[in-house]
């Protein structure tokens, strides 16, 4: 993830740079979620943590990468983590113009503020 000076506001030509900088397709998620999830999964029945592990790791880890980034995220939910498939308003917008309404409801949306 690229290193963001956040003590000032980004132009719109910094914006499109960080756009271009942070990760589409899939997302690994880092050692330090997967940590986090494994001392969750100490703390919760086993069959009520299995039907939210897949979940809790693609949040934790679109989190991780886009937390404080003040960026709209369109991802899918995979077993091996968030597949991103939009970031930012432009790229969002564009994705819901062509993608219908059914097909846009698969997937999930993150707000990094």
């Amino acid at each position: 993830m690229p290193l963001i000076d956040q003590t000032e506001p980004l132009h719109s030509d910094d914006l499109a740079k960080v756009q271009k900088a942070v990760s589409h397709g899939l997302i690994t998620p880092p050692p330090r979620v997967r940590e986090m999830i494994e001392q969750e999964r100490t703390k919760h029945p086993p069959e009520l943590f299995a039907r939210n592990e897949e979940r809790l790791l693609n949040e934790w880890t679109i989190g991780y990468v886009f937390d404080s980034s003040c960026l709209e995220v369109i991802y899918r939910r995979t077993p091996l983590g968030p597949e991103v498939i939009a970031v930012g308003m432009e790229e969002v917008i564009a994705f819901k113009k062509v993608t219908p309404l059914a097909e846009q409801n698969q997937f999930q949306t993150f707000l990094g503020y």
